[in-house]
């Protein structure tokens, strides 16, 4: 018994030779759907248009069409090719999904209503915008650029991405950030963010109200007319920590101890509903100058003998009455680095050094040389 089985066999046609430009007719849209390793350069016009640059003999290989109002680009069995560029002018744009590789750039201010960005893969989205609302979402490695201003922009970022919208203007902003990924933003009004894993959130600008939420979206802690100018928040299993500008906030939920760390300054209230406040002790330099020495003197023979021999016996010393002692009563440190681990120390002090001789001996300074 044998069995035929028939495959289709597609061949790949590698981009090579001159690079033309062809431009495609295409219907109405208001969304972008693209992946892959394309450069898109987005312009708004009153006709929506797409040219097509790339290797004049994979042209017909890359197909153009439009589908419930959404512009997509499909590779037709392409190896590799030498440039893929696409020139797109839309009316109206409401949404953008790139993924792959792909990477926009906006030619001039793109204005609207409502907006939309997907960005995943490595894919990268550089916009000058002017829109009422922006949703962004951000993950892989992928990576969103803002200018321009926007009423409202509300953000969902995870992975490694990253969403850099310092120079957006906006009067409220809401973000969402998870994994490693990162987020800078400009709120005038209202800043309202949750993170969690080891991503962070930065924002520019005073606004009036900051709302930082915990991973859950079920405790918050609210900043009102914030003058600071960056801020960051971890979050961990019994611990919510808010770092903002030279400000720390820090809640800690024990098992019979709850702590509030404000600044400089802990609040501790047990189940008992005891308050104990306390005063935190900063991290500094100390060189451990200022306090109290009490050692022994002596000196030894250039040999490093402390025994002088018979003809200088007049120099042995009895140890136990040769005391040194030193008081030291004011320190003064100056720290290096952030650390505080290395640095330098100063300060004043006083010391009173006696050597007393085994033998009953006294020494008089009237000649260079010593005898006895």
């Amino acid at each position: 018994m044998a069995f035929l089985v028939s495959l289709p066999m597609f061949s790949q046609e590698k981009g090579s030779g001159p690079v033309s430009k062809q431009e495609r007719s295409v219907e109405n849209f208001k969304a972008i759907k693209i992946g892959g390793a394309a450069e898109i350069i987005l312009m708004q016009g009153k006709e929506q248009s797409v040219v097509v640059e790339t290797n004049a003999n994979i042209q017909d290989r890359v197909e153009v069409n439009v589908s419930n109002n959404t512009l997509a680009v499909k590779l037709n069995n392409i190896k590799k090719y030498d440039v893929l560029k696409l020139y797109i002018t839309a009316v109206k744009i409401e949404r953008i999904q790139l993924s792959g590789a792909a990477e926009l750039r906006a030619a001039d201010t793109i204005s609207g209503g409502n907006l939309q960005l997907v960005a995943s893969g490595a894919s990268d989205i550089e916009m000058l915008v002017d829109y009422n609302n922006i949703v962004t979402k951000a993950s892989g490695a992928s990576v969103v650029r803002l200018d321009g201003k926007s009423a409202s922009h509300t953000i969902e970022v995870s992975g490694a991405s990253e969403v850099k919208a310092k120079s957006l203007l906006t009067t409220t902003t809401i973000v969402k950030a998870s994994g490693a990924s990162s987020c800078f933003v400009n709120a005038k009004t209202n800043l309202t963010y949750q993170v969690s894993g080891a991503s962070d959130v930065s924002y520019v600008g005073k606004p009036q109200t900051v709302i930082v939420e915990n991973n859950k979206g079920t405790e918050k802690v609210v900043i009102l007319r914030d003058s600071t100018r960056t801020s960051s928040y971890y979050n961990y299993s019994d611990t919510t920590s808010v770092n903002v500008g030279s400000l720390n906030l820090e809640v800690i939920e024990g098992n019979d101890t709850t702590k509030v760390s404000i600044g400089g300054h802990t609040l501790i209230v047990d189940d008992d509903g005891n308050v104990k406040f306390k005063r935190n002790k900063k991290l500094k330099f100390n060189g451990h100058w200022g306090g109290f020495e009490l050692g022994i003197n002596g000196y030894v023979t250039p040999d490093f003998n402390t025994n002088w021999g018979a003809e200088y016996d007049y120099l042995n010393l009895r140890y136990e009455k040769s005391i040194a002692v030193n008081l030291n009563i004011y320190e003064q440190n100056i720290a290096l680095n952030k650390d505080k681990n290395i640095g330098l120390i100063t300060g004043v002090g006083f010391s009173w050094v006696n050597y007393r001789f085994n033998p009953p001996t006294y020494l008089e300074p009237t000649s260079p040389t010593l005898e006895g």
